[in-house]
């Protein structure tokens, strides 16, 4: 309780409960207004209406107040108006009605989400009697009229109506299931078609549920019905969907066969045109050199020679595309590869192309595995000639080969000492005609590392690379665990 003053809306006096609910002590309440107590947003208001407020303010009701530790409650308020002292003034009685308010808006949003649960319900249930063997006395539930446009007595005036409103090509179906119901059989759910009240065809899902007395005859049973509309109208568009990428499936296929013929036909384009005036200026060049040589003078010598440089690199482009192209046609043939014995082919091979190189070459103890055993060849070779060119900087070359096995898949690496890279270009690295150092440092068309992805792509598997400038790179690629091969 507490008393204010009307005109300044000064508290006089306070008793010891108001004390204790709104955390001020007696002598704060004396220097303190209604004001005070009142949320931020209120005041304004309160300040608004000063007259109405003299006249109204003792008016019973209820208002939002602010404790001390800035927690706001709602308080119901009954007044007393008369003097204190002399001043005009009323006695106010409140009373914390916070946690009944909550608990009030608590219901009210129940009640809100149990209507709204209500009007989402597209189903209702439906009780039918049976006598001397037949159903009758057919009596639908309060929901009836959401799902088929006819209400409850729609249905009992006229027992016939649940049936009219099958659509004749469904009728059959519904009237079948009468036999096993009388008799107490169990009956899977029913979907079949209905005609709304308003005239459109809707889709509806009954299931039964049979009735029966002490002796265990059956005496009746409960259905429900759902409207499943939507559910078939989507069961059709992804039919529709399904059948469209079907017709998509067989135009790209032919698509991409059609690209494959013209891929081969480039190819053999490339492999026959195009070389023939390659051969003819390499071999002019030839002519001259043998030829005219004491005659010409250094500096066409020197073209002479840049004319075969630049001919012989086309020639090993063409080689290249050729064989890219040819990776990502040619049929896959798996067969079980012991990648050591594969890697020490590749190895010795560039072992004799490198006679006068001093190559540590560190090869671990590789496992067999299912794979495309030509296509890895050429993997590895690209691989290790890249580590062998380069490392060609360094004094003594180190080249190591290894794998480790993780949960499905083995990985592969072949670490060197060369001049390494920096990782910011390092999605580049597997890109047709893809460098990172120029021509006149490292010879090579660029197609290499591409080739090595197609097939590693092609064995479902992956490929990376870690390096640093001058401290050497490090190239992994996985295969697959075939469940043959689990340890």
């Amino acid at each position: 309780m507490w008393v204010c003053d009307l005109e300044t809306l000064a508290f006089l006096e306070v008793n010891h409960a108001a004390v204790e609910k709104y955390g001020y002590a007696r002598e704060e309440f004396l220097t303190m207004t209604l004001k005070d107590i009142r949320p931020s947003e209120d005041v304004s208001r309160l300040l608004d209406n000063m007259a109405k407020l003299r006249s109204e303010l003792e008016h019973s009701g209820e208002w939002r107040h602010t404790l001390r530790n800035g927690r706001i409650i709602d308080v119901e308020i009954t007044p007393h108006t008369g003097a204190y002292h002399g001043r005009k003034a009323s006695l106010v009685i409140g009373r914390d009605i916070t946690e009944r308010k909550r608990a009030g808006e608590a219901l009210r949003q129940s009640e809100l989400r149990y209507r709204q649960l209500l009007e989402s319900v597209t189903s209702y249930t439906y009780t039918v009697e049976i006598h001397n063997g037949r159903p009758s006395n057919m009596v639908h539930g309060p929901g009836c009229e959401k799902v088929t446009g006819y209400t409850p007595s729609d249905y009992s005036a006229d027992p016939g109506l649940w049936l009219d409103i099958v659509p004749p090509g469904d009728r059959h179906m519904v009237q079948h299931y009468a036999d096993p119901l009388c008799e107490g059989r169990a009956v899977p759910a029913l979907e079949h078609r209905i005609i709304h009240k308003d005239g459109k065809v809707i889709w509806v899902r009954t299931t039964y549920v049979p009735k029966r007395d002490g002796t265990g005859r059956v005496t009746g049973y409960d259905g429900l019905i759902s409207d499943i509309t939507e559910r078939k109208q989507a069961e059709e568009e992804i039919r529709r969907l399904n059948a469209q990428l079907e017709d998509r499936v067989i135009e790209r296929t032919a698509q991409l066969e059609a690209a494959n013929k013209e891929l081969e036909a480039f190819s053999y384009s490339v492999s026959h045109d195009l070389r023939a005036p390659l051969r003819h200026a390499s071999g002019f060049v030839d002519l001259l050199m043998k030829r005219f040589k004491p005659e010409l003078p250094d500096k066409a010598q020197h073209y002479l020679n840049s004319i075969a440089d630049s001919v012989h690199h086309m020639g090993m482009l063409i080689d290249d595309l050729l064989q890219f192209a040819r990776t990502g046609r040619a049929e896959m043939r798996r067969s079980e590869t012991d990648m050591n014995e594969l890697v020490e082919e590749v190895s010795a091979s560039l072992r004799r192309d490198n006679p006068g190189r001093a190559i540590e070459w560190i090869i671990g103890t590789l496992p067999t595995v299912m794979c495309d055993t030509s296509m890895l060849t050429l993997a590895w070779m690209n691989l290790l000639s890249n580590a062998v060119k380069f490392t060609r900087t360094r004094e003594k070359a180190r080249i190591e080969i290894g794998s480790y096995e993780e949960k499905t898949e083995r990985v592969f690496f072949v670490r060197d000492n060369g001049v390494g890279f920096d990782m910011r270009y390092a999605q580049k690295l597997f890109g047709v005609f893809q460098r990172l150092h120029s021509m006149e440092q490292f010879e090579g068309t660029g197609i290499g590392l591409a080739n090595v992805r197609r097939i590693i792509s092609r064995h479902e598997g992956r490929t990376w690379a870690e390096a640093e400038p001058d401290k050497g790179a490090t190239f992994y690629f996985t295969l697959p665990r075939r469940k043959s091969q689990e340890p």
